[in-house]
């Protein structure tokens, strides 16, 4: 698997961003999301892989929700490396 080019974490859950090759040189980014978690004394990740487009309509759908009122933050724990 390629290395991330960037990669963000917060709380279990991180996005890496990966950088990819298309026709005619042409690149393009892809992000794979992931959310960490343990259980019973095994940790387990689950992981998807998005485009562009998809990144951005999930970013659309998550301001929804916090217009919404739906989820109280505490305070900002995100970092990037």
């Amino acid at each position: 698997m390629a290395k991330p080019i960037k990669k963000y974490k917060s709380r279990g859950i991180s996005i890496s961003v990966f950088n990819n090759e298309g026709k005619e040189d042409r690149s393009f980014h892809s992000f794979q999301v992931q959310k960490s978690f343990k259980v019973d004394d095994n940790w387990k990740n689950v992981a998807i892989t998005l485009g562009t487009n998809d990144l951005q309509a999930l970013s659309l759908l998550i301001n929804r929700v916090l217009d919404d009122e739906l989820v109280t933050t505490s305070e900002n724990e995100i970092e990037g490396n």
